[in-house]
């Protein structure tokens, strides 16, 4: 890729990519430097993406190998997520996500949040297609089931 079209791409790719590591990494400061590193790694990259695979996939694959590799994997502050539940204006759904096991999460972010296929999150991921989807769909199950019983718990008390 030339530099100037990497340079465009970089910048248009900036914002979706910085969303996904702020999710993943559930803090600010090391999603910065997950996202340093991965622009680093774009711009010094000496072996190009498969062909057909869109720069941004190739971005999202290069800040989750950089976030497992992350030393220092640990939950974030409350103050983080009460910033996105009211971001979002879905405090129960933004929750129900946050409280998903680690791989139907960044599989539910990447597929319903920034908007890959599953085979691109495949890809993203390093697993198979399928195994992606079953992720989503227990995902989706846990968060009707903890959705469900939030809305009963009220009911119940009446």
């Amino acid at each position: 890729m030339l530099q100037q079209d990497l340079s465009i791409a970089l910048s248009d790719a900036l914002p979706r990519v910085w969303r996904f590591a702020v999710r993943i990494a559930r803090d600010a400061d090391t999603a910065e430097q997950i996202v340093q590193r991965a622009c680093e790694c774009a711009i010094r990259d000496t072996h190009p993406p498969p062909a057909g695979m869109p720069f941004i996939t190739r971005m999202f694959e290069t800040v989750h190998a950089l976030w497992l590799d992350h030393a220092d994997n640990q939950p974030s502050s409350n103050d983080y997520r009460r910033a996105s539940a009211a971001q979002l204006g879905s405090k129960d759904i933004v929750g129900a996500v946050d409280r998903l096991p680690q791989h139907q999460r960044i599989a539910m972010l990447l597929v319903h949040v920034e908007g890959l296929s599953c085979e691109e999150a495949a890809i993203v991921l390093r697993q198979h297609v399928q195994t992606v989807e079953r992720h989503l769909y227990a995902a989706r199950v846990t968060i009707g089931k903890q959705l469900r019983d939030r809305q009963e718990i009220p009911a119940q008390r009446s």
